[in-house]
C-alpha cells in the first residue's frame, strides 16, 4: 500500500494469491493499479472472461497502451477467439 507504482510488488503479491477469493480479502489501497493487479491475475488463474472485463474496462483510459492491447489479445486467444484477438 505504501508504493501503489510498484509492479514488482504487485507481482509478488500475485504468487501469494491461490485464486481470486484470496485476493478479494486483501486490504488493498484503491489506486487505479490495483485494476491492472486484478486483470493480471485473472489472466494468470485462466480467468480469462474477468480479466478480458478487467483490461476492456482499463483500454479507455490507457487508449494507447500497447500493453493493454496485448493483453486483451491473450485473453481472446486463451478463449481460442483467435480472429478477434
Amino acid at each position: 500500500n505504501e508504493y501503489p507504482c510498484h509492479w514488482g510488488a504487485w507481482h509478488t503479491l500475485q504468487g501469494l494469491c491461490q485464486g481470486a477469493a484470496e485476493a478479494s480479502q486483501l486490504n488493498l489501497t484503491n489506486h487505479w493499479m490495483r485494476g491492472f493487479f486484478a486483470a493480471h491475475l485473472s489472466l494468470e488463474l485462466q480467468q480469462n472472461n474477468e480479466g478480458l472485463d478487467f483490461y476492456r474496462s482499463l483500454a479507455p483510459s490507457t487508449k494507447r497502451s500497447g500493453y493493454v492491447a496485448t493483453q486483451i489479445a491473450i485473453a481472446l486467444y486463451n478463449m481460442r477467439e483467435f480472429d478477434e484477438a
